[in-house]
């Protein structure tokens, strides 16, 4: 279901994608009442698919990636962004790049880009793990 929300999805349109866990959140904010709301924005999937046109068949993941991921990684380069990962195969995980929002209001967490991350770029970034699923 999700994948065809995304697929309809125009340009200027944005889909909520859910609530992010809360443990999650906190870890870049602490205003998390009304603060929980992800979601991925035509533009930003437009933006993923291009770069990453074998994405399209793995978007029915893009979901549960960020609502139940394994873990959560800080990016090197911008503090505000999250690095969701979960695992796909022995050898491959879903990586999504969340912009997160310090404080609640008309702008929700926001997916940047989605692609495949081999299972060394997670072990290699592991000191930038902020929350991992117990």
């Amino acid at each position: 279901m999700i994948h065809e929300l995304l697929s309809a999805l125009s340009e200027l349109g944005v889909l909520p994608l859910g609530k992010l866990h809360r443990e999650i959140v906190e870890q870049w904010t602490l205003e998390t009442e009304g603060n929980l709301d992800i979601v991925v924005t035509g533009k930003q999937r437009q933006h993923y698919i291009a770069r990453h046109p074998e994405m399209a068949e793995l978007e029915r993941h893009l979901q549960e990636t960020v609502l139940d991921p394994e873990c959560v990684h800080g990016n090197r380069s911008d503090h505000s962004v999250a690095i969701f990962y979960r695992r796909l195969s022995d050898r491959q995980f879903l990586r999504v790049a969340v912009l997160m929002q310090a404080t609640p209001g008309l702008r929700k967490h926001s997916v940047m880009s989605y692609r495949l991350a081999a299972v060394r770029e997670v072990e290699k970034n592991v000191e930038r793990c902020r929350w991992k699923r117990i």
